[in-house]
């Protein structure tokens, strides 16, 4: 018996409507209102640059140099990014996200956006590590430059 077999199995008995979402992402349990400081930074960025400038790609080091530096603002005490009058939290939510877009990513030393082979080979194996896609960014760094 196939894995959809069992599952039409067990949702027959239940009487609702069949899906087949078995390991697949549950994005609703993301909290919306989590990510409006998020939003905050990107309506932000959107009037400094242009909207979606952002998915143009930026190299790793760029995202991970802007990331550390609200990082360490919050971590010394400073909530709000004097700039932008928004939280560093939406700005570190923002290189999050930059980070986690595959096409976003650039090489270390290239111009171009990584390949999506390339970016496929080296999430899947992090996938099954505890970190994730997290790792995927340091791995690929110090992966590329040698520095481990």
């Amino acid at each position: 018996m196939s894995h959809y077999d069992k599952q039409r199995e067990e949702q027959e008995h239940q009487h609702t409507a069949m899906r087949f979402n078995s390991g697949k992402a549950q994005y609703s349990m993301i909290d919306l209102q989590a990510l409006e400081q998020c939003a905050n930074v990107l309506e932000f960025g959107a009037k400094k640059y242009t909207r979606n400038n952002w998915k143009k790609g930026f190299p790793i080091t760029k995202i991970l140099d802007s990331m550390l530096r609200h990082i360490s603002a919050l971590a010394n005490g400073e909530f709000i990014d004097p700039e932008s009058g928004l939280s560093h939290i939406g700005h570190i939510q923002c290189n999050a996200m930059f980070l986690g877009c595959k096409n976003n990513v650039q090489d270390i030393d290239s111009k171009t956006p990584t390949t999506e082979e390339a970016f496929e080979e080296a999430t899947s194996e992090l996938q099954k590590t505890p970190q994730g896609l997290c790792g995927w960014a340091y791995a690929r760094e110090t992966t590329d430059i040698g520095d481990k």
